[in-house]
């Protein structure tokens, strides 16, 4: 009895030391997540970058603090699971994985005539997968994420049984976004406070941090009407403050928006439900301190941008662009969608200017759209709608002053953000869909939550198991977890790879040196051999190496024991797998087009260069090489 105890104490306090990491680690994380977007006033080229360590460590510790709830819950006699739209959830995860499955040419044909047309006229036949997602690969990525965002979902869902495990969730996250918001405004006062700079904190992109700590600012004020400590009352206000100014220094002109008319809501709603003055003079306090610690900043650089707001369709029309380009795709794939992740590779078929290629829609619901298609969206907003639904049926029961304020806290944070996404991707983050997802579990565990967890009666799924069936389920769910930390384990040593080698290659290279970054490269396709990317650099490379071998001029001169042709005859296989794997990448089919060219056969280079075109349509400067070396192809 004694050790079972000590076991299940030993799981608790590893689950919440985990839960306790993944809120502190993952807005740090995000400074490895780098992106250059476009500015319409600028004349560079956008660059995406999303090294794969971030989502590595956060994954690793999703399942692994999802393991060790696990073990907890099978320690107890009986197995007891908070209900939720279990199956909506499942039936989406099923959809995400199907559209990975490759499926004859026939059957996609049937579920998706557009698809099926993008493997035939792009791709090639011998390498062709023929799956529901345009880029597999782009979906096993996205799969992995929103599992380990599952995962922690589940974790608060059944870990937190308790207001005094609430209470000290709560107050680590209030504490962490203060303390990034504190370092935000401090580093940006240091080095440019009135430069137009598109990181903020540990953020590479400002509007994600703005809705980071949007959501945290609602549990600050929450926590603070509701405790009865003047100190802690004090520390809260001044921390909600902190992160309020931190906000409006991000320049995020929808966050300064939607997150004040959010906390405004939410007073509005809680003077409806308790009409005590002293909700209105914490309103009032909490204001007056944001003020004042603004005007000891400066109002200058947090007014920063608010003037295009007088001409809203003018300073959003590329935002309405790229939004009206996902419709259009939309439009082409409406039923399965283009597959999860995969927005990226068939933006540029729809693009209507050239001097830009997003990474996201501006608007995640669209984009959830377009990529998973009408039953994939459907799927996931039911199940939303069904938990939501559940909150609000059992918060109307309730008159325990904390669940009522906490949850409604919670639920002007989950709100306050949904709407930011609709003007801004704040979801592709892992730092924002974590703590999504923990607010969610929260808002829905709170409306049940008592001061003992036995007086609460709450709707479980309760299994009795034998001994036996409970070491099966922990060998079966350690064997699935394993499965799924060595896939993102070798995903992250594949790319670690790839962007080592990326980064060395230039035409300056020797050739040993070329010849030993090719055997790099081969190691990140062992790892991962589904990146088109990779098959890219490594046809960059075999093109090098023909180059180093030939003499000055020429490409087709014989070496001792390696041709140069040979070198870019496996070049054209390297790009064919690639196609294969990827065929909406017009950067493939053009770097395909001139290798042809390299090689004289001009019929082929014909095609991919048609092929590139019709791809990439609005693509300036491809066209005027296309028709400066094949002035006789048809656009």
């Amino acid at each position: 009895m004694i050790s079972i105890f000590s076991k299940k104490t030993f799981c608790a306090l590893l689950v919440e030391f985990l839960l306790v990491i993944i809120v502190i680690i993952s807005p740090a994380l995000m400074c490895f997540i780098d992106f250059i977007l476009p500015d319409p006033t600028a004349n560079y080229i956008i660059k995406q970058k999303l090294p794969v360590l971030p989502f590595f460590i956060l994954e690793i510790l999703s399942f692994l603090t999802f393991f060790a709830l696990c073990l907890k819950l099978l320690l107890d006699d009986k197995l007891s699971l908070i209900k939720i739209p279990a199956i909506t959830l499942g039936l989406f995860l099923f959809f995400a994985i199907m559209q990975l499955v490759p499926l004859p040419q026939d059957l996609l044909q049937l579920f998706s005539p557009n698809t099926a047309s993008l493997f035939k006229n792009f791709g090639f036949d011998s390498v062709n997968k023929f799956t529901l997602s345009i880029y597999p690969e782009a979906g096993i990525g996205m799969l992995l994420q929103l599992l380990s965002f599952l995962a922690i979902f589940f974790v608060v869902l059944n870990y937190i049984d308790t207001q005094v495990k609430c209470k000290r969730l709560i107050w680590v996250i209030i504490v962490v976004g203060s303390a990034y918001a504190l370092y935000g405004i401090a580093h940006k006062l240091i080095t440019s406070p009135y430069a137009h700079n598109p990181t903020f904190s540990t953020f590479t992109y400002r509007s994600n941090f703005a809705a980071y700590v949007g959501m945290i600012i609602p549990l600050a004020i929450g926590y603070s009407l509701i405790t009865l400590s003047k100190t802690k009352k004090v520390a809260l206000l001044f921390m909600a403050a902190v992160m309020l100014v931190a906000l409006f220094f991000t320049t995020s002109r929808a966050a300064r928006i939607i997150y004040p008319a959010g906390l405004f809501v939410f007073f509005v709603i809680l003077k409806l439900r308790n009409p005590k003055k002293r909700n209105l003079v914490f309103a009032f306090v909490l204001v007056s301190v944001s003020i004042f610690l603004a005007a000891l900043i400066g109002f200058s650089p947090l007014l920063q941008r608010m003037e295009s707001l007088k001409s809203p369709v003018d300073s959003y029309s590329h935002r309405f662009q790229v939004v009206k380009e996902g419709i259009n795709i939309f439009k082409d794939f409406p039923v399965f969608g283009t597959g999860l992740g995969t927005y990226w590779e068939i933006e540029r078929k729809y693009t209507l200017s050239d001097w830009k290629q997003y990474p996201f829609v501006y608007n995640e619901p669209l984009q959830l759209l377009l990529e998973a298609g009408l039953v994939g969206a459907l799927l996931l907003f039911s199940f939303f709608f069904i938990l939501f639904r559940r909150i609000f049926s059992l918060l109307s029961k309730r008159n325990n002053q904390y669940v009522i304020y906490m949850t409604f806290a919670c639920l002007i944070s989950l709100f306050s953000i949904i709407f930011h996404s609709a003007l801004d991707w704040v979801f592709h983050l892992p730092a924002n869909a974590f703590l999504f997802f923990i607010i969610l579990a929260l808002a829905f565990r709170l409306t049940y939550l008592k001061k003992d967890p036995d007086d609460s009666i709450i709707s479980k799924f309760d299994f009795f198991l034998s001994g036996y069936l409970k070491l099966s389920i922990v060998v079966f769910l350690g064997f699935m977890l394993f499965l799924l930390g060595s896939l993102a384990y070798r995903r992250y040593q594949a790319d670690s790879i790839f962007l080592k080698v990326e980064n060395r290659i230039t035409k300056s290279l020797s050739k040993d040196a070329a010849a030993l970054e090719l055997l790099r490269i081969d190691r990140a396709l062992e790892l991962n051999p589904l990146n088109s990317s990779y098959w890219d650099k490594k046809a960059e490379i075999l093109r090098l190496l023909a180059a180093k071998k030939s003499a000055p001029g020429k490409l087709f001169v014989e070496s001792d024991s390696f041709a140069p042709d040979e070198s870019l005859l496996l070049a054209r296989k390297c790009y064919k797998q690639a196609i294969g794997l990827n065929p909406s990448n017009v950067k493939l089919h053009f770097k395909l087009g001139q290798l042809y060219e390299l090689l004289s056969w001009k019929d082929e280079m014909k095609e991919e260069f048609r092929k590139a075109l019709l791809l990439g349509p609005k693509n300036s400067e491809m066209t005027l090489f296309i028709k400066k070396h094949c002035p006789e192809i048809e656009e």
